[in-house]
């Protein structure tokens, strides 16, 4: 094992990632990484048998973020290929360093007991401010793209207020969106009052209200919070965006039943901005590797 670097899998970000690192003078190997051609990958021959012969000879693996697909495979730009958490991590060497986004906590064990040191990309410090740009503008992207409407004059709702919220409201209301916050935070409403921009709590009149004049809604909170009662509230032609990690906030079967368009997006950066977000992931790696005391991310 040297001091390669193997980036494996994900979007279009993991590319610019390794191209980076290469510029940077590292020693880099690409498998299974889409380029910058259209349903190409970074090798024309793999399988796990390429994947675990390289995963022996580097000392860092860069996974994608999320690091798995919803069925617990590895998040590869193909379907033909699966590969099992529980056999990746069977394939690590003690002393490696694995970074990846999202990061499960069976995982996170699975690496304990293999001697390998893991760092979650979105529990490093300064990434989420960084990201939260390029999930903000895309963001807009889809909503522009579902809706029939011009954002500006339109009553744009946007629940939670945290960083991504926080920048998506700012970025609605400068393009001149009516904008209005929903949060369950006093603090959060304060802050986003502070911006100018009307705030109401989760509960109560005040949020039904705005949900009743909403012509889109976007949801930042990974919990349920656009449930039935929420859900009725909207009118037939609301558009809702739902940009929280999987599975959203959002009832999904229910606005089918109602005729309500939701979509859940996730991935917007390396949808949207793959190079910038590249890039970005590429400072997070060197900065963090370079801090010389290594230590694991919190797994709470």
């Amino acid at each position: 094992m040297d001091n390669s670097y193997l980036v494996i899998g994900g979007d279009v970000r993991q590319y610019y990632l390794a191209q980076q690192l290469k510029t940077n003078g590292e020693n880099v190997k690409m498998w299974c990484v889409p380029t910058l051609e259209k349903h190409s990958t970074s090798s024309d021959t793999y399988g796990k048998k390429e994947l675990f012969e390289e995963m022996e000879k580097a000392k860092y693996l860069l996974l994608p973020i999320p690091v798995l697909r919803t069925d617990g495979t590895l998040k590869l730009p193909v379907e033909h290929i699966r590969i099992s958490m529980e056999e990746f991590c069977e394939a690590l060497r003690s002393q490696q360093i694995l970074f990846g986004g999202n990061v499960p906590p069976q995982m996170y064990a699975m690496c304990n007991e293999m001697d390998v040191q893991v760092y979650d990309y979105m529990k490093l410090p300064g990434l989420a401010e960084k990201n939260a740009v390029a999930t903000a503008e895309g963001t807009i992207a889809e909503a522009v793209l579902t809706g029939n409407i011009n954002l500006e004059d339109s009553h744009c709702v946007v629940t939670g207020y945290g960083r991504c919220a926080k920048v998506l409201a700012d970025k609605l209301y400068r393009l001149g969106a009516r904008v209005s916050v929903m949060a369950r935070n006093p603090k959060q409403r304060e802050a986003a009052i502070k911006k100018k921009i009307f705030a109401a709590d989760m509960t109560g009149s005040e949020s039904r209200q705005i949900l009743r004049r909403a012509d889109f809604v976007f949801n930042t909170v990974p919990a349920l919070v656009l449930d039935k009662e929420k859900l009725d509230c909207l009118n037939k032609n609301a558009i809702i965006i739902d940009i929280a990690s999987y599975p959203g906030g959002v009832d999904f079967a229910y606005c089918m039943q109602k005729g309500i368009t939701a979509r859940l997006c996730l991935g917007l950066p390396g949808k949207y901005s793959p190079k910038t977000s590249g890039l970005i992931l590429e400072e997070m790696v060197r900065a963090t590797l370079s801090q010389g005391d290594l230590q694991a991310c919190d797994t709470e």
